[in-house]
């Protein structure tokens, strides 16, 4: 099973070499914080983290990431918000590499903006295998009495 923790940390470690590759200066800090909001920095929130039982030995696990891009300037940040849009589609909006593992994107990357804020939404869908915990006989050492 994926643990949350390994899906944040593969979501900050993506996001921080999407913004590196494309020359933005806009740091993860975490989304817990009480703290004014740091600007130009990046937050992100992980919601709606399921796990639901879908076959014997499979769970379908999904959640909901928001990507919240708190741009340098409140007031201006049109062309702010282009580049993070290019940025975060070229390494979001298929896949997510968790260690070895993949995961994709059930409707790719969507934006929205509010009050200077850009948001990116993206939802993720996988299934994980269930172990199998079984002590009962194989059919081929079964042993009946009649």
């Amino acid at each position: 099973m994926i643990k949350s923790a390994d899906i944040y940390k593969a979501l900050v470690s993506t996001i921080t070499a999407a913004t590196t590759a494309h020359n933005i200066n806009a740091p993860v800090v975490a989304d817990d914080l009480e703290e004014p909001i740091i600007r130009p920095s990046i937050k992100i929130q992980i919601d709606d983290d399921t796990a639901n039982r879908d076959t014997t030995h499979l769970d379908l696990r999904s959640f909901l990431c928001r990507i919240y891009y708190f741009p340098p300037d409140r007031h201006s940040y049109r062309n702010e918000h282009f580049a993070m849009k290019d940025c975060l589609s070229e390494f979001l909006k298929d896949t997510l590499w968790i260690g070895k593992f993949n995961i994709d994107t059930v409707d790719g990357i969507s934006f929205s903006k509010t009050d200077g804020v850009l948001i990116a939404e993206l939802s993720y869908e996988w299934y994980e295998e269930r172990p199998i915990i079984d002590d009962s006989e194989d059919i081929e050492t079964l042993n009946m009495n009649i």
